[in-house]
């Protein structure tokens, strides 16, 4: 069964703790609160307090164990550390005006406003009404809480869980010292001898003010303190109901809890911290290293088209891996192919030699067709014709060679005859 505990942290920390354990679930009327309440009691001081927390535990009627430190907590701190402001405010109320409401306040408050705490505790139509500590104060309750292992989510002044009615002043006792809730907003403490004095300033503005106790009932002892113990009732329990409920927090702005994967997540901040730089400084690294590669390829890229342009000047680049493949396919010609040239050289180099007066400027052998061109020139057409006898009759069909030749393109340019010598047939 889940539980709900209620802790009211006292004005010094010599004072008694109080604590209220109570079954989560629906909430009984105040009159009838002890029939949700678990269990109830006191630490004499903080320091007991903080010794006996963690290990505390009640076993209800039905046998179920209920440890304080497994149950929903909600603090109670108290009111006379705290005071209730209102302000108007028109509008809905953005982070930027919740960021003036402190200097507004400014000339009721006698103390520094950056040594307090304000928090929103509620709003309605055109009021703003703040709940106002001291930043020590909340550091010491943290400070007491943190050292007993309480961990919770839920501030609230004492006071504001009072009953409220129009035109009432509900009262409650915690060890001499009487708590007041006279309106939705208005709340105070004073010590018991106080309290008529504090009773007849209230009803000079408010004659018809009526005077209860938190239990309902009018007959609230002014001259003394009340010994009241109908029942063994805590005063807590008649705050339970509200606490349970109410929306009012003082944990908010700086002393707003951490979500507990927050919390979890904490300890490896620093690893993730430290992993997330070492996977920039490597994606950097490989980033860097990437552009270096990409400028060394382009470079080489530029000094592979400049060589490719110095070997074969006024020819197009657009595929030069391509390119260069089939340049040298075409440089590498196959052993047969060599061989049948040079055979076919060896067998026309007599026919040439015999004419001294026939130059060739180039020679080129087609392998597909088996057949020698060799550009020439001479002085005359005669020449040619000489030749071409003399090469039919050596190494024509008439001779041991059968090869075959033709003269094309024969021209005359100034005083020279240039002409095609197209020789085939003999190699196999």
């Amino acid at each position: 069964m889940n539980s709900h505990l209620l802790l009211r942290l006292p004005d010094q920390p010599d004072q008694p703790v109080h604590w209220l354990l109570q079954s989560q679930g629906k909430q009984a009327a105040p009159e009838q609160a002890s029939s949700n309440t678990i269990a109830s009691g006191s630490w004499p001081t903080v320091a007991v307090f903080i010794e006996q927390y963690a290990d505390s535990e009640i076993t209800s009627d039905d046998a179920t164990r209920h440890a304080f430190s497994e149950s929903a907590v909600t603090v109670l701190v108290p009111t006379a550390r705290v005071t209730v402001h209102s302000l108007p405010v028109q509008g809905r109320l953005t982070p930027a005006i919740r960021q003036s409401l402190p200097w507004r306040l400014e000339d009721e408050i006698s103390e520094d406003v950056e040594s307090l705490h304000f928090a929103v505790l509620g709003q309605d139509k055109d009021w703003v009404h703040l709940g106002v500590t001291r930043q020590s104060d909340m550091m010491l309750w943290q400070n007491w809480l943190a050292r007993a292992g309480v961990h919770t989510k839920h501030w609230i002044p004492d006071a504001l869980l009072l009953p409220v009615m129009d035109d009432h002043c509900c009262l409650l006792e915690f060890d001499g010292l009487v708590l007041a809730r006279y309106g939705q907003w208005q709340i105070a403490a004073c010590e018991h001898q106080w309290l008529p004095l504090f009773l007849d300033g209230l009803r000079k503005d408010r004659p018809d003010l009526e005077v209860t106790q938190a239990n309902g009932t009018s007959d609230f002892p002014l001259n003394e303190p009340s010994r009241s113990t109908e029942d063994n009732l805590s005063p807590l329990s008649f705050l339970i109901p509200e606490a349970s409920n109410t929306r009012i927090n003082l944990l908010q702005g700086q002393w707003q809890p951490a979500s507990p994967w927050r919390q979890r997540l904490l300890p490896w901040r620093s690893i993730a911290i430290m992993g997330c730089v070492l996977l920039s400084l490597l994606t950097i690294n490989s980033v860097l290293s990437t552009q270096k590669l990409e400028q060394e390829t382009q470079n080489l890229q530029q000094q592979a088209h400049g060589i490719y342009q110095q070997l074969f000047p006024g020819e197009r680049v657009v595929r030069l891996q391509s390119q260069i493949r089939q340049k040298l396919a075409a440089l590498q010609q196959p052993e047969d192919n060599a061989q049948s040239m040079l055979t076919m050289l060896a067998q026309i180099t007599p026919v040439l030699n015999a004419f001294p007066e026939l130059q060739a400027s180039s020679m080129d052998y087609d392998d597909s067709r088996k057949s020698l061109r060799i550009q020439a020139k001479a002085s005359d057409f005669e020449l040619f014709t000489r030749f071409r006898e003399r090469f039919e009759t050596d190494l024509g069909k008439g001779g041991t060679k059968e090869l075959n030749i033709a003269i094309e393109a024969l021209e005359r340019t100034g005083d020279k005859v240039t002409g095609m010598l197209v020789i085939s047939g003999g190699v196999s």
